[in-house]
């Protein structure tokens, strides 16, 4: 073996451990210092971390470290996307309880974390499962249900029957489950929606707001928020040369909420009143 090969099982260990009993990531209050957060997108504890983790993470600890040396007081929190069918699923298939399952998986990517030297605050880490954690959504929802922006009714989803779960569209990748390949189905069920047509003009006069995205970025967000107003086109009326029919079409909907159809309706302008 080359002598001037990293030791990295000596060295990262050493001061993974000096950081560790220094603190040294633990965000505080610092009135003198400019504060930044940096969160990155919590991963499912399915048990392991791959590459497309570290490679992530890795460009979050970068801009975390970059900011600190920088003189910002950083806030780098950790936590785990453990609620919802999927962990139940892997559950029943291992023959565990769900509980077990996830936290055994949290224990062990924690590990891998904590390996890679990551800037994290683990004093703040957190796992949605947790009814600490958890119960604040529930608050939210019921805030929400209560002010009419919560409602039910149907609509066709992308069902994955392994999965026993909708999939958002950016989870289908070519017609198949984006995480165990079965067939994607269309299927017509209930659920709940948040009413974000309520909020689509303030949504669309942020984007112009959000400095520095990438432009294709900010057109998914417009497409995201789906909002039309319609059009307006004068058609001829055969044998009246003097008149024109007019129709009137608005369309306002959303992707995530329900569409509506406000109104079309033609009716027969004479040319000279136009």
């Amino acid at each position: 073996m080359s002598s001037d090969r990293y030791p990295f099982r000596e060295i990262e260990a050493k001061w993974q451990q000096i950081w560790k009993d220094r603190k040294q990531f633990r965000a505080v209050e610092d009135p003198g210092r400019p504060k930044f957060y940096c969160l990155e997108m919590f991963p499912y504890p399915s048990g392991r971390i791959h590459m497309g983790h570290v490679r992530v993470y890795a460009i979050g600890d970068l801009l975390a470290r970059y900011k600190w040396m920088r003189g910002f007081n950083v806030l780098h929190p950790m936590g785990w996307d453990a609620f919802g069918l999927p962990a139940e699923n892997a559950a029943i298939e291992h023959g565990v309880h769900p509980a077990i399952w996830t936290y055994e998986n949290i224990d062990y990517m924690r590990s891998q974390l904590r390996k890679l030297g990551i800037s994290y605050d683990w004093d703040r880490e957190i796992a949605t499962c947790d009814p600490s954690y958890y119960k604040w959504e529930q608050l939210v929802f019921i805030k929400m249900l209560e002010r009419g922006l919560a409602y039910r009714r149907r609509s066709t989803v992308n069902w994955c029957p392994s999965c026993q779960t909708v999939l958002a569209n950016e989870q289908v990748e070519a017609g198949r489950c984006w995480r165990c390949d079965s067939e994607v189905t269309p299927r017509d069920i209930e659920g709940w929606f948040f009413k974000i047509t309520a909020y689509a003009d303030e949504l669309l006069a942020w984007c112009d707001r959000l400095t520095g995205w990438p432009e294709r970025v900010i057109t998914m967000q417009r497409n995201w928020i789906g909002r039309s107003e319609g059009a307006e086109f004068d058609l001829a009326v055969a044998g009246r040369a003097d008149a024109s029919a007019r129709s009137d079409a608005s369309f306002t909907s959303s992707s995530i909420d329900a569409r509506r159809l406000s109104s079309c309706a033609a009716v027969a302008i004479p040319s000279a009143t136009r």
